[in-house]
Protein backbone atom coordinates (compact mmCIF):
# COMPACT_ATOMS: atom_id res chain seq x y z
CA UNK A 1 0.00 0.00 0.00
CA UNK A 2 1.24 3.37 -0.84
CA UNK A 3 1.62 5.80 1.88
CA UNK A 4 -1.46 7.14 2.08
CA UNK A 5 -1.86 11.29 1.92
CA UNK A 6 -5.30 11.93 2.14
CA UNK A 7 -7.77 11.04 5.09
CA UNK A 8 -11.61 11.62 5.08
CA UNK A 9 -13.38 11.51 8.02
CA UNK A 10 -17.19 10.98 8.55
CA UNK A 11 -18.58 11.74 11.66
CA UNK A 12 -17.46 14.56 13.48
CA UNK A 13 -17.60 13.58 17.03
CA UNK A 14 -15.05 13.42 19.40
CA UNK A 15 -12.94 9.92 17.98
CA UNK A 16 -13.20 10.93 14.34
CA UNK A 17 -11.92 15.02 15.36
CA UNK A 18 -9.28 13.53 17.29
CA UNK A 19 -7.59 11.07 14.91
CA UNK A 20 -8.30 13.47 12.22
CA UNK A 21 -7.25 16.37 14.41
CA UNK A 22 -3.69 13.76 15.04
CA UNK A 23 -3.17 13.24 11.31
CA UNK A 24 -3.83 16.64 9.79
CA UNK A 25 -1.35 18.28 12.60
CA UNK A 26 1.00 14.81 11.50
CA UNK A 27 1.25 16.92 7.82
CA UNK A 28 -1.27 14.70 6.57
CA UNK A 29 -4.07 16.11 4.32
CA UNK A 30 -7.47 15.65 5.96
CA UNK A 31 -11.33 16.69 5.37
CA UNK A 32 -14.23 16.20 7.24
CA UNK A 33 -17.05 15.28 4.94
CA UNK A 34 -20.52 17.09 5.90
CA UNK A 35 -23.32 14.84 6.62
CA UNK A 36 -25.90 17.05 4.87
CA UNK A 37 -28.59 15.58 7.23
CA UNK A 38 -27.77 15.29 10.49
CA UNK A 39 -25.17 18.24 11.12
CA UNK A 40 -25.40 21.10 9.74
CA UNK A 41 -22.25 22.94 9.92
CA UNK A 42 -19.34 20.85 11.72
CA UNK A 43 -16.38 23.03 13.20
CA UNK A 44 -13.45 23.33 11.04
CA UNK A 45 -11.11 24.87 14.03
CA UNK A 46 -10.48 22.35 16.25
CA UNK A 47 -8.34 22.41 19.72
CA UNK A 48 -7.03 18.99 20.74
CA UNK A 49 -6.27 18.99 24.48
CA UNK A 50 -4.61 16.41 26.21
CA UNK A 51 -3.26 16.88 29.28
CA UNK A 52 -1.53 20.32 30.08
CA UNK A 53 -0.89 20.08 25.95
CA UNK A 54 -2.84 21.82 23.49
CA UNK A 55 -2.94 21.52 19.75
CA UNK A 56 -5.16 23.35 17.39
CA UNK A 57 -5.25 22.50 14.04
CA UNK A 58 -7.61 23.54 10.85
CA UNK A 59 -9.62 21.31 9.04
CA UNK A 60 -11.63 22.00 5.81
CA UNK A 61 -15.31 20.50 6.07
CA UNK A 62 -16.64 19.34 2.64
CA UNK A 63 -19.32 18.46 0.86
CA UNK A 64 -17.53 15.66 -1.26
CA UNK A 65 -13.47 14.14 -1.18
CA UNK A 66 -11.97 14.92 -4.29
CA UNK A 67 -10.06 13.05 -4.82
CA UNK A 68 -11.09 9.72 -3.48
CA UNK A 69 -9.12 9.48 -0.08
CA UNK A 70 -6.71 6.92 0.66
CA UNK A 71 -8.64 6.41 4.19
CA UNK A 72 -11.69 6.52 4.99
CA UNK A 73 -12.06 6.99 9.11
CA UNK A 74 -16.00 6.44 9.39
CA UNK A 75 -16.77 7.61 13.10
CA UNK A 76 -20.53 7.58 13.00
CA UNK A 77 -22.78 5.65 15.82
CA UNK A 78 -23.60 3.00 14.81
CA UNK A 79 -27.21 3.24 14.38
CA UNK A 80 -26.34 6.19 11.65
CA UNK A 81 -24.85 4.08 9.51
CA UNK A 82 -27.35 2.83 7.56
CA UNK A 83 -27.65 6.56 6.46
CA UNK A 84 -24.41 7.01 5.66
CA UNK A 85 -23.73 4.10 3.78
CA UNK A 86 -24.60 5.87 0.27
CA UNK A 87 -22.21 8.74 1.02
CA UNK A 88 -19.65 6.24 1.91
CA UNK A 89 -19.71 4.25 -1.67
CA UNK A 90 -19.79 7.70 -3.35
CA UNK A 91 -16.34 8.89 -1.79
CA UNK A 92 -14.41 5.89 -1.51
CA UNK A 93 -12.46 4.68 -4.61
CA UNK A 94 -11.48 0.74 -5.00
CA UNK A 95 -8.44 1.40 -3.03
CA UNK A 96 -10.03 3.26 -0.38
CA UNK A 97 -9.22 1.72 2.84
CA UNK A 98 -12.56 2.29 5.42
CA UNK A 99 -12.07 2.40 9.25
CA UNK A 100 -14.98 1.75 11.09
CA UNK A 101 -14.74 3.37 14.08
CA UNK A 102 -18.06 2.42 16.11
CA UNK A 103 -18.71 1.03 19.69
CA UNK A 104 -20.38 -2.74 19.79
CA UNK A 105 -20.57 -5.23 17.55
CA UNK A 106 -20.10 -3.98 13.27
CA UNK A 107 -21.32 -4.63 10.63
CA UNK A 108 -19.01 -7.12 9.34
CA UNK A 109 -18.65 -9.27 12.27
CA UNK A 110 -20.42 -12.14 11.18
CA UNK A 111 -18.65 -13.22 7.96
CA UNK A 112 -21.29 -14.31 5.95
CA UNK A 113 -24.26 -12.97 8.49
CA UNK A 114 -26.12 -9.79 8.14
CA UNK A 115 -26.40 -8.30 11.97
CA UNK A 116 -29.86 -6.79 11.62
CA UNK A 117 -29.47 -4.60 14.72
CA UNK A 118 -26.48 -2.75 12.94
CA UNK A 119 -27.42 -3.63 9.35
CA UNK A 120 -31.08 -3.48 9.04
CA UNK A 121 -30.91 -4.41 4.96
CA UNK A 122 -27.58 -5.35 4.43
CA UNK A 123 -26.56 -1.85 3.01
CA UNK A 124 -23.38 -1.00 4.50
CA UNK A 125 -21.70 -4.53 3.84
CA UNK A 126 -23.27 -3.87 -0.34
CA UNK A 127 -21.28 -0.07 0.30
CA UNK A 128 -18.60 -1.01 1.85
CA UNK A 129 -16.00 -4.23 0.43
CA UNK A 130 -15.44 -6.07 3.30
CA UNK A 131 -11.63 -6.75 1.62
CA UNK A 132 -11.20 -2.98 2.49
CA UNK A 133 -12.50 -2.85 5.89
CA UNK A 134 -10.22 -2.33 8.44
CA UNK A 135 -11.34 -3.61 11.68
CA UNK A 136 -10.97 -1.01 14.41
CA UNK A 137 -10.80 -0.85 18.35
CA UNK A 138 -10.63 2.37 20.23
CA UNK A 139 -8.91 2.22 23.77
CA UNK A 140 -9.76 5.83 24.70
CA UNK A 141 -11.95 8.06 26.64
CA UNK A 142 -12.28 11.27 24.29
CA UNK A 143 -15.15 13.68 25.12
CA UNK A 144 -16.42 16.98 22.14
CA UNK A 145 -17.51 20.34 23.45
CA UNK A 146 -17.65 22.65 20.25
CA UNK A 147 -13.99 23.15 19.01
CA UNK A 148 -12.80 21.49 21.99
CA UNK A 149 -11.55 17.85 22.26
CA UNK A 150 -10.89 16.91 25.60
CA UNK A 151 -8.49 13.33 25.30
CA UNK A 152 -8.94 12.42 28.99
CA UNK A 153 -7.12 9.22 28.60
CA UNK A 154 -5.52 7.88 25.25
CA UNK A 155 -4.68 4.08 25.38
CA UNK A 156 -5.07 1.92 22.10
CA UNK A 157 -6.04 2.26 19.07
CA UNK A 158 -6.34 -1.31 17.12
CA UNK A 159 -6.07 -2.07 14.04
CA UNK A 160 -6.11 -5.32 12.43
CA UNK A 161 -7.61 -7.58 8.59
CA UNK A 162 -10.93 -8.34 9.62
CA UNK A 163 -10.69 -11.69 8.95
CA UNK A 164 -7.44 -12.23 11.00
CA UNK A 165 -3.66 -12.22 10.71
CA UNK A 166 -0.91 -9.57 9.74
CA UNK A 167 -0.59 -7.85 6.24
CA UNK A 168 1.37 -4.48 5.00
CA UNK A 169 -1.47 -2.48 4.87
CA UNK A 170 -2.52 -2.54 8.16
CA UNK A 171 1.75 -2.36 9.20
CA UNK A 172 1.76 0.83 7.09
CA UNK A 173 -2.01 2.45 8.87
CA UNK A 174 -0.38 1.46 12.90
CA UNK A 175 2.79 3.33 12.10
CA UNK A 176 0.79 6.33 10.15
CA UNK A 177 -1.04 6.65 13.75
CA UNK A 178 1.77 6.35 15.65
CA UNK A 179 3.64 8.79 14.09
CA UNK A 180 0.84 10.77 14.23
CA UNK A 181 0.60 10.49 18.43
CA UNK A 182 -2.08 8.12 18.62
CA UNK A 183 -0.91 5.10 20.02
CA UNK A 184 -1.56 2.58 18.06
CA UNK A 185 -0.99 -1.77 17.90
CA UNK A 186 -1.81 -4.06 14.97
CA UNK A 187 -3.55 -6.88 16.29
CA UNK A 188 -3.83 -10.45 14.31
CA UNK A 189 -7.47 -11.20 15.67
CA UNK A 190 -9.69 -7.80 15.63
CA UNK A 191 -12.90 -9.75 16.37
CA UNK A 192 -11.39 -11.06 19.57
CA UNK A 193 -10.35 -7.23 20.75
CA UNK A 194 -13.50 -6.02 19.49
CA UNK A 195 -15.43 -8.94 21.64
CA UNK A 196 -13.43 -7.95 24.57
CA UNK A 197 -14.24 -4.44 24.75
CA UNK A 198 -17.63 -4.96 24.20
CA UNK A 199 -17.48 -7.15 27.14
CA UNK A 200 -16.81 -4.18 29.60
CA UNK A 201 -19.29 -1.58 27.49
CA UNK A 202 -22.15 -3.49 27.63
CA UNK A 203 -22.69 -3.32 30.79
CA UNK A 204 -20.87 0.43 31.56
CA UNK A 205 -22.48 2.15 28.65
CA UNK A 206 -26.04 0.89 29.40
CA UNK A 207 -26.62 1.15 33.11
CA UNK A 208 -24.75 4.47 33.21
CA UNK A 209 -27.11 6.22 30.95
CA UNK A 210 -29.63 4.10 33.02
CA UNK A 211 -28.71 5.52 36.46
CA UNK A 212 -27.67 8.66 35.35
CA UNK A 213 -24.17 7.99 37.18
CA UNK A 214 -20.06 8.22 36.57
CA UNK A 215 -17.96 4.69 36.23
CA UNK A 216 -16.66 5.09 39.68
CA UNK A 217 -20.01 5.12 41.19
CA UNK A 218 -21.62 2.03 39.25
CA UNK A 219 -18.34 0.04 40.17
CA UNK A 220 -18.66 0.79 43.65
CA UNK A 221 -22.00 -0.42 44.09
CA UNK A 222 -22.05 -4.34 45.26
CA UNK A 223 -25.52 -4.94 44.22
CA UNK A 224 -25.30 -3.39 40.76
CA UNK A 225 -22.50 -5.61 40.62
CA UNK A 226 -24.18 -8.85 40.45
CA UNK A 227 -26.20 -7.86 37.33
CA UNK A 228 -22.45 -6.91 35.85
CA UNK A 229 -20.66 -9.76 36.66
CA UNK A 230 -23.40 -12.00 35.58
CA UNK A 231 -23.70 -10.28 31.78
CA UNK A 232 -20.23 -10.62 31.36
CA UNK A 233 -20.05 -14.35 32.30
CA UNK A 234 -22.98 -14.79 29.42
CA UNK A 235 -21.01 -13.04 26.92
CA UNK A 236 -17.48 -14.85 27.81
CA UNK A 237 -19.64 -18.00 27.19
CA UNK A 238 -20.62 -16.30 23.90
CA UNK A 239 -17.45 -15.34 23.17
CA UNK A 240 -16.39 -18.94 23.53
CA UNK A 241 -18.94 -20.03 21.07
CA UNK A 242 -17.95 -17.46 18.45
CA UNK A 243 -13.84 -18.12 18.08
CA UNK A 244 -13.27 -14.84 20.52
CA UNK A 245 -12.66 -16.09 24.10
CA UNK A 246 -11.47 -14.54 27.23
CA UNK A 247 -9.48 -15.36 29.38
CA UNK A 248 -9.24 -12.52 31.78
CA UNK A 249 -11.25 -12.49 34.96
CA UNK A 250 -14.66 -10.55 35.50
CA UNK A 251 -12.86 -8.99 39.00
CA UNK A 252 -9.95 -8.28 36.57
CA UNK A 253 -11.45 -6.58 34.10
CA UNK A 254 -13.40 -4.37 36.40
CA UNK A 255 -10.24 -2.88 38.15
CA UNK A 256 -9.26 -1.64 34.55
CA UNK A 257 -12.47 0.13 34.21
CA UNK A 258 -11.84 1.40 37.58
CA UNK A 259 -8.46 2.91 36.33
CA UNK A 260 -10.69 5.88 34.60
CA UNK A 261 -12.05 7.25 37.55
CA UNK A 262 -14.61 10.19 37.46
CA UNK A 263 -15.83 9.50 33.93
CA UNK A 264 -18.72 9.18 31.54
CA UNK A 265 -19.38 7.22 29.15
CA UNK A 266 -20.08 7.47 26.13
CA UNK A 267 -23.81 6.45 26.41
CA UNK A 268 -24.40 8.73 29.51
CA UNK A 269 -22.70 11.42 27.49
CA UNK A 270 -25.31 11.09 24.34
CA UNK A 271 -28.29 10.95 27.09
CA UNK A 272 -27.04 14.40 28.31
CA UNK A 273 -26.34 15.98 25.37
CA UNK A 274 -29.79 14.39 23.87
CA UNK A 275 -28.20 12.40 21.20
CA UNK A 276 -29.67 8.96 20.11
CA UNK A 277 -28.20 5.96 22.01
CA UNK A 278 -26.06 3.70 20.85
CA UNK A 279 -27.85 0.44 22.38
CA UNK A 280 -28.28 -1.64 19.35
CA UNK A 281 -24.93 -2.31 18.27
CA UNK A 282 -23.81 -2.77 22.22
CA UNK A 283 -26.36 -4.85 23.63
CA UNK A 284 -28.79 -6.42 21.14
CA UNK A 285 -26.49 -7.30 18.36
CA UNK A 286 -24.56 -9.49 21.25
CA UNK A 287 -27.76 -10.71 22.46
CA UNK A 288 -29.03 -11.63 19.06
CA UNK A 289 -25.70 -13.54 18.69
CA UNK A 290 -26.00 -15.78 21.83
CA UNK A 291 -29.04 -16.49 20.26
CA UNK A 292 -28.09 -17.57 17.22
CA UNK A 293 -25.85 -20.11 19.13
CA UNK A 294 -28.71 -20.70 21.52
CA UNK A 295 -27.02 -19.46 24.68
CA UNK A 296 -29.41 -18.12 26.96
CA UNK A 297 -28.45 -14.34 28.64
CA UNK A 298 -30.99 -13.61 31.45
CA UNK A 299 -28.71 -10.97 32.81
CA UNK A 300 -27.89 -8.94 28.85
CA UNK A 301 -31.86 -9.55 28.33
CA UNK A 302 -32.48 -7.62 31.43
CA UNK A 303 -30.33 -4.50 30.23
CA UNK A 304 -31.48 -4.74 26.47
CA UNK A 305 -35.08 -4.48 28.37
CA UNK A 306 -34.47 -1.98 30.36
CA UNK A 307 -32.12 0.54 27.92
CA UNK A 308 -34.71 -0.09 25.36
CA UNK A 309 -37.41 1.31 27.29
CA UNK A 310 -34.77 4.17 28.16
CA UNK A 311 -34.58 4.87 24.89
CA UNK A 312 -38.28 4.67 23.78
CA UNK A 313 -39.33 7.03 26.49
CA UNK A 314 -36.57 9.54 25.16
CA UNK A 315 -38.33 9.38 21.09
Amino acid sequence: MKKPTYIGVIGAGSIGCWLGGRLKAAGHEVAILREEERIKAPHENLVIKEGEEEERVQVPVLSALDPKPDILLVAVKAMFLPDVAPLIAANMSEETLVLPLQNGVPYWFMKDETIVDVDPVGSVRTAIPRDQTIGTVVHAAVSRQGDWINVKKADTLLLGEVDGGTSERVAALTALFRDAGVPSEEDEDIRRAIWYKIWGNLTMNPLSALTRETMDRLLADEQLLVLVRGAMEELREVGAAIGCPIEQSVDDRLDVARTLGVFKTSMLQDLEAGRPLEWKALVAAPRAIAKSKGIDTPFIDSILGLIRLLDRSLA
